[in-house]
This record gives C-alpha cells, sequence and structure tokens, in this order.
C-alpha cells in the first residue's frame, strides 16, 4: 500500500497499490439531455449495448446508460497490473472485468486479463501476442452473445475465449491464488488477404439476424500495420467468415479496397460494418460501408471521403482519421447519423453525415472545426448519442512507452461539444472546455442516465531540474474528471497518480453492469500503464 502525500496523490513514479477517500460536490447536470433516450443499436453477435466492446455497444457510441460515482463521497482505489495497461475493458453480467492489457515497455505484450470488479483482483490471463510499434492490432476484442471474448492473436489468427463463466468474489475474498488461464475455446486458422504485406487487423461479429442465426459469422480486415510503411500499392481485404465450433472456416466471401489501410477499431451494426481508412500521401481518406447481398457475399455498399495531411501529426499513429465511426439514432428526426473525425489542416472536423438507405453514400450534415489551429488532432473516438458529438484532443500526447518516460511537456487541451439541431440539417458547437487542466488522455465516456461525462485529465507542473540534471524533474500528475456534459464545466476532479506508470495512453473510461444493491453502477475504471484504477461513490 503506498503512503499518499499531503495533498492525497501518490508519489511520482510510484508502483503501487493506492486508496484514497474523497468529499466532492455531488456530481449532477444541470439538464440531462441524454436520461430516457433510447439507443437502437443491434448487433446479434454482441452481448448487451453497453458492454460489448472498447467502444461500449454496437454503435460505437462511448457512452453507457448508467450513473457512474456521481455521490459526494468517493473512493479512489488503484492496483498494480502486472500487465501493463488494460486499456480496453468490457464487463460481463457477474461482474467480471475482461480487458486487453499491454506492456508498452515489455514488447507491447498483449495478455487478455480478467479481474474481479469488486476486489479489484486479477482473477485469469492468457497471452495472445504483441501490438506491432505503428499499430493497434492485437489491442482490440469484443464480448459476443454469450460473454466470451473473440479476440485477435498477433499471428494473424483470433480465437473466442471462454469468459463468460468468470464471477466477481467480493470483496472480503482473501485467497485468489495464482491468476487462471482462460480456456481457448477455438482458433481460427490464419486469416490473410490479397496484400502478402498485410495482416488480420480488425474482427467484428455480423450483426443481422437473418445472416447470422447461429452467431457463428464474422466480419474481419486485414490490413498493413501503420502509417510509415504501407504507399498506394497496398491492399486491405474485408472478409465475411462462418466459423465451425472448432475453428475451421465453412465459408468466405472477400473484397478488396486498393490504396487503402486502417488503424482504428471497427463499427458493426445490424445492417453492415463500418470502416475509416487512411490513404497514402496526397489522397483523401474514406470511410466504407459494406453489406452482404442474399447469398452472404460481402459488398461495397458506399464510400465517402474525408480530408486528411500527407504526415502523422503530433500525438497521433495515423496520418487519417484517428477515431472509430460512431452512429447516432438521432431522436428528434428519426434519422440515423454516421459520425467520424477527419484529420485535416489547419484544423480537425467533426463530420456528421445523414444516411439514406441502400447503396446512396450518406448526406453531409455538417462539418465543425474543433481546437487550434496546426494544434488540432484528436485519436480518441467521439462520444456519440442522439444528437450530440464530444470529442477531445490528443494533439502533442509524446509519451514514449518503449522506455517508460513521462510525458514532460502537455499536449494541447480541448474537449468541444457539437450537437445536431432537431431538423437535422446543422451542426454546431454548443461548448468548449479549453483549460490547461483540460488536457485528456483517451476516450472520454458519456453516462446517460446521470448526464456526466468522465474524462482522464492531466496537469503539469513547473520544471524544478538544476544544473547537472539529465532529465526534467516535473511529472504531470493524473486525474479522473467529471464534467457535466450540457455544460462543459468540472465538477470534480480524484488524483490517481503522477508520472508514466499513473498515464492512460488509450482506451476509454469503463463501467460495471451494478453496483452492490443492483441499481444503477456507482463505479468507473480505467486503465494506466502501471495499474487498474477504480472510483466508487458512496452514500452521503
Amino acid at each position: 500500500m503506498s503512503v499518499a502525500d499531503s495533498n492525497g496523490n501518490a508519489e511520482p513514479g510510484d508502483i503501487s497499490d493506492l486508496t484514497l477517500k474523497r468529499s466532492v460536490h455531488p456530481a449532477s447536470s444541470v439538464k440531462n439531455l441524454f436520461a430516457g433516450v433510447p439507443l437502437n443499436a443491434v448487433n446479434v453477435g454482441l452481448s448487451d449495448n453497453g458492454w460489448s466492446n472498447g467502444h461500449q455497444d454496437a454503435y460505437s457510441s462511448d457512452s453507457v446508460n448508467v450513473d457512474g460515482p456521481t455521490g459526494s463521497r468517493l473512493t479512489m482505489r488503484r492496483v498494480v497490473n502486472d500487465r501493463g495497461a488494460m486499456m480496453i475493458m468490457v464487463c460481463n453480467t457477474k461482474g467480471a472485468l475482461i480487458g486487453a492489457s499491454v506492456r508498452w515497455d515489455n514488447d507491447s505484450e498483449v495478455y487478455l486479463t480478467v479481474f474481479d470488479s469488486k476486489s479489484m483482483k486479477k482473477i485469469a490471463e492468457q497471452p495472445i501476442g504483441n501490438v506491432p510499434g505503428t499499430s493497434f492490432r492485437g489491442g482490440y476484442f469484443f464480448l459476443d452473445h454469450e460473454e466470451n471474448a473473440v479476440a485477435i492473436n498477433t499471428d494473424s489468427t483470433f480465437s473466442r475465449y471462454e469468459t463468460s463463466g468468470f464471477a466477481a468474489r467480493g470483496r472480503e475474498a482473501a485467497e485468489y491464488g495464482e491468476p487462471e488461464s482462460i480456456n481457448e475455446m477455438w482458433r481460427s486458422p490464419v486469416i490473410g488477404g490479397t496484400d502478402p504485406n498485410a495482416n488480420l487487423y480488425g474482427v467484428m461479429a455480423v450483426g443481422d439476424e437473418a445472416s447470422n442465426p447461429n452467431r457463428s459469422r464474422y466480419w474481419t480486415v486485414v490490413t498493413p500495420d501503420g502509417p510509415g510503411s504501407p504507399t498506394a500499392t497496398v491492399t486491405t481485404t474485408v472478409k465475411v467468415l462462418d466459423i465451425a465450433p472448432d475453428g475451421t472456416i465453412v465459408s468466405s466471401s472477400q473484397i478488396d479496397t486498393a490504396g487503402y489501410w486502417t488503424n482504428n477499431t471497427l463499427t458493426a451494426d445490424d445492417t453492415g460494418l463500418y470502416v475509416i481508412y487512411n490513404s497514402p500521401e496526397g489522397a483523401e481518406g474514406v470511410v466504407h460501408k459494406y453489406t452482404t447481398n442474399a447469398d452472404g457475399d460481402v459488398k461495397l455498399a458506399w464510400s465517402i471521403p474525408y480530408a486528411q495531411v500527407p504526415y502523422v501529426k503530433m500525438g497521433m499513429t495515423n496520418t487519417g482519421s484517428g477515431t472509430t465511426v460512431s452512429l447516432m439514432d438521432h431522436a428528434p428526426s428519426g434519422n440515423k447519423l454516421v459520425v467520424f473525425c477527419d484529420n485535416a489542416e489547419p484544423r480537425t472536423h467533426v463530420c456528421v453525415y445523414k444516411e439514406t438507405g441502400g447503396s446512396t453514400p450518406p448526406e453531409l450534415i455538417g462539418k465543425v472545426p474543433v481546437f487550434r489551429p496546426m494544434r488540432s488532432a484528436t485519436e480518441a473516438s467521439p462520444v456519440a448519442f442522439n444528437n450530440t458529438v464530444i470529442v477531445s484532443s490528443n494533439f502533442g500526447h509524446t509519451v514514449d512507452g518503449a522506455d517508460g518516460t513521462s510525458q514532460y511537456i502537455p499536449n494541447e487541451p480541448g474537449i468541444t461539444c457539437v450537437r445536431v439541431n432537431d431538423a437535422c440539417t446543422s451542426v454546431d458547437t454548443v461548448w468548449e472546455a479549453a483549460l490547461p487542466i483540460n488536457t485528456s488522455f483517451g476516450m472520454p465516456q458519456l453516462s446517460r442516465s446521470s448526464g456526466i461525462l468522465y474524462v482522464f485529465s492531466g496537469q503539469w507542473s513547473p520544471d524544478t531540474a538544476v544544473e547537472g540534471t539529465s532529465a526534467p524533474t516535473a511529472e504531470p500528475q493524473y486525474y479522473i474528471s467529471a464534467y457535466d456534459a450540457f455544460d462543459g464545466r468540472i465538477i470534480w476532479q480524484v488524483p490517481v497518480g503522477a508520472g508514466y506508470p499513473n498515464t492512460h495512453e488509450y482506451g476509454g473510461i469503463y463501467f460495471d453492469r451494478l453496483d452492490e444493491d443492483g441499481s444503477s453502477s456507482k463505479s468507473l475504471y480505467v486503465g494506466t500503464n502501471r495499474h487498474l484504477v477504480k472510483v466508487t461513490s458512496h452514500r452521503s
């Protein structure tokens, strides 16, 4: 257990457990615009909305219909995760947190890990490979209809791992023993594409009942790694595979996309698969929607272009968009909206399109520029729900995970909220939060039933290095922050710790399903480079 300093913060660079209690102003929205609005996302191959993948649901909304920690008394509990940053998490109905943990300073080794959401103890783990330095390949997975994890192994296979049976054992569990191994239910053969330099990058369940009645059909994306090597000659292959219970391929269909590659997660609802692509220097990026025909063959439904830069902006790993495509059911008009951020110069735009159905490309509703000119970038997918999109800045994120070096200079601050009007004809900026404390990391997450936005934030102190010191001495202090999603005000902040071990590089903030009395969850979770962190609110 760590001894906190006089401000309740862990010492810089501390790698230990820590418990911190705080009294705060209760998190309450001035006007919650999200409670009671339905989320119509459907994908029959995924678990319940809110706990199916790294972006929470089939629409990649980065929102969950729970309160989050909204009380006046908070407890922050931080435990060491020796397998690294548990960036992407889901929670099964038995209270087990399932995630992909990555040790950036250990050859980017990836483990599928399971924690008890109550005790914060690790229950099980399974190595699944290594994430390449310029790609997130191998770090993504989803929870399927039976709450088993489908994860990519970095040998271009993917497996179904038995995670449905893991359960929370409670706060009083005294002995856990060594973590169990996770049973591999089946492993696919190597999934290749037309391009010999491409690898299996993403897997997602086919979402509609008619074409996936047995829940055994999967979208796969085979693409080259990273922005440094691909050129106009690269090819990405999208496949639909039928997988037998032993992992063999029963049938497959594929389509090639020449000249494009992707480095973002996949969104698949009951109408098809959405993929956002990077393009070579001088070309536009594109968003593609794929569907299947009556024979089960994959086809391109539509394509829309977007602006990208011919270089990698500071803080990104993409020349194109760093965001996953998000979908929104626009309640006032009944339209389905397609949302993503481009990577334009001098400013990134939030792009909102209206689906028109079939093979007709979506209609542009609006493009809203965000953040400061020439310092505008985001690699954190937006919150996107009903009529609201919230996006955060990542420009200047320079942590070097390979050697555990802290980031000594703040990235550009900025969190921006845009909203679609009721007529679904325009998109406008509603609020901007751009104070220095609003330097953010990873993906903000919205608790819809409370209207509170939870953000991982950083704050820097002046450098106090003296002559002869080889490196700056000031390390950032990191916080979990609660914002009112209605107006962007900060309600409270809870310190997590300082320095590299406490940095939340990528991924989001996640929630368990229910608290101990069966009401809407009062807890959230986040993975830092060396810890799993839980913030819980208690009754006053």
